[in-house]
């Protein structure tokens, strides 16, 4: 597994100043210290170590600390060498062989001021060349995950086996003339033939419905849309390359839009969130976890649009609108997911997606009138006074729903008793409350 320590004494030198990386992994200090101690058989040679991914597989799991910020001291093996481009010639220099075990810090602490939810942050930052030598200082950048809730000591948070590619943004540096020398096995070694690569946190998606608008009676319903991306996906991040392997989607790539309403008893108004929810590669879905867009909205077909027809569109069918990815993704050499960040016990699972032949309607039409639902099951975690509100919140909605329906039924063509209607059924959801 290791090589020996005269081989890559020279690489390991280059190597022994920590990279300073901010957030998803931006460079701070732009460079690495110069470094780079030659030796006698040969001088120092310029290096720049482009923007590559560090593909890392886990040989044990990895589980929740019993204390809430600790930091943990993990090891799993490198699978591809880091490389670098040599100033003035056509040849790669090795600066990490592969076939190494690297260590991260795996910390798991809060991710917002109420300390309801968990932020976990993985990092390499170390190498381990040769074990006569020690560890060598080496920092990838970060990969962060948002838990909802929190995880508990014990819970496994990544399996066995896990394979995970952590970016490294590049930097220039000294090294050896040794190092153009020394031969990796995988040097030539595709990205896509390791076991997964990522969708980097950091992307922006330019997105379009195709079937279905979003309308104010549609907004609200945990329904998944499909859509498309109207370009190439960007990674704009303050001009920063992406790391090369890094999956690049294509425009055209269809996607999966969920619109839904987190929290419909709000007192303030009705708020839909959009998030994209799966991103299909080789005709499945993967999952993703992105910044979702708010939007203010109210239900029912009350809303009547600038051309007087209801109900009123708030997202139409070919509009393009900026999405971003908020966490990395990694997905399997096949187009599956290979991996994806666990949810704690404690927390319900979210609600079924809509299969995508619900999301096809080519027109919208006027909701039609419901009978009341029965109620929604409970909320596992929930106290009894909250899933209370939570249940007449819920009631509230469709009985509105159900009087602004009766009334488009009751006043086809009569737009001055449409909106006085209207606004019964709203002065009546008020006295309610």
């Amino acid at each position: 597994m290791y090589r020996s320590l005269s081989t890559y004494l020279a690489v390991l030198l280059v190597c022994a100043v920590v990279v300073s990386v901010h957030g998803q992994g931006r460079p701070l200090n732009g460079v690495p210290a110069g470094g780079g101690r030659t030796t006698p058989s040969g001088g120092a040679v310029t290096v720049h170590v482009y923007p590559q991914l560090m593909h890392i597989r886990f040989t044990k799991a990895v589980t929740a600390p019993a204390a809430k910020g600790e930091k943990q001291d993990v090891r799993a093996h490198l699978e591809n060498p880091l490389l670098a481009d040599v100033t003035g010639s056509t040849r790669k220099a090795v600066i990490l062989p592969s076939d190494i075990d690297v260590n991260l810090d795996i910390t798991i602490e809060s991710a917002d001021a109420q300390n309801t939810n968990a932020r976990m942050t993985m990092r390499i930052m170390s190498a381990n060349v040769d074990p006569a030598f020690g560890r060598t200082r080496f920092a990838s950048a970060e990969v962060v995950h948002d838990f909802v809730g929190w995880p508990k000591p014990g819970d496994v948070i990544i399996p066995a086996g896990t394979t995970l590619s952590m970016p490294f943004f590049g930097s220039e540096s000294q090294a050896s003339s040794d190092a153009l020398a020394a031969a990796d096995p995988n040097a030539n070694r595709s990205d896509d033939s390791y076991p997964s690569r990522p969708i980097l946190a950091g992307a922006d998606l330019p997105i379009a419905l195709v079937d279905q608008p979003i309308d104010v009676n549609n907004a609200g319903s945990n329904k998944l849309f499909r859509a498309t991306l109207t370009q190439d996906m960007t990674y704009p991040l303050s001009g920063t390359a992406a790391p090369v392997g890094a999956i690049k989607l294509p425009s055209g790539t269809e996607v999966y839009v969920r619109s839904y309403e987190p929290d419909p008893s709000a007192p303030l108004g009705h708020i839909a969130v959009w998030s994209v929810d799966f991103i299909v590669m080789n005709g499945k879905k993967i999952p993703v976890k992105g910044l979702g867009l708010r939007e203010p909205f109210t239900p029912g077909s009350m809303a009547i649009g600038p051309n007087g027809r209801y109900p009123m569109i708030m997202w139409p069918v070919g509009q393009t609108r900026q999405f971003h990815i908020a966490e990395q993704q990694e997905v399997s050499s096949n187009g599956s997911t290979l991996w994806t960040y666990p949810t704690t016990t404690e927390v319900a699972p979210a609600a079924p997606a809509a299969s995508p032949a619900s999301a096809t309607t080519t027109t919208a039409q006027p909701a039609t009138p419901r009978t009341p639902s029965r109620p929604a099951a409970a909320i596992p975690g929930l106290p009894p006074d909250v899933q209370q509100r939570v249940d007449e919140g819920r009631k509230r909605a469709e009985e509105l729903q159900a009087c602004q329906q009766k009334a488009i039924a009751e006043h086809q063509g009569d737009r001055q008793g449409l909106v006085q209607a209207i606004t019964d059924c709203q002065q009546a959801a008020r006295q309610a409350r």
